[in-house]
């Protein structure tokens, strides 16, 4: 069977007015204030949807495709 697992993380620091943010994975960070504001902190890591993310791993000697695992069709970095 094709066995699906991950890892995700989402980092805040608040520092006074200062907010520091990393994440790595599908996490999603959001800054909702007091106006009703709502700001997106985190950026998309899924290769799907993110040319910046694939271009940074083809150029840093990466490839990027579909693989055909246990009959499920799920995208590969190599």
């Amino acid at each position: 069977t094709g066995e699906k697992s991950g890892t995700t993380v989402t980092f805040v620091v608040i520092d006074g007015w200062t907010v520091t943010v990393a994440s790595v994975g599908d996490s999603r960070c959001i800054l909702d204030t007091q106006g009703g504001v709502v700001s997106l902190l985190t950026g998309n890591h899924r290769l799907e949807e993110n040319a910046e993310e694939r271009e940074r791993v083809t150029a840093s000697g990466g490839e990027v495709g579909r693989l055909n695992v246990g009959g499920n069709e799920v995208r590969a970095i190599c």
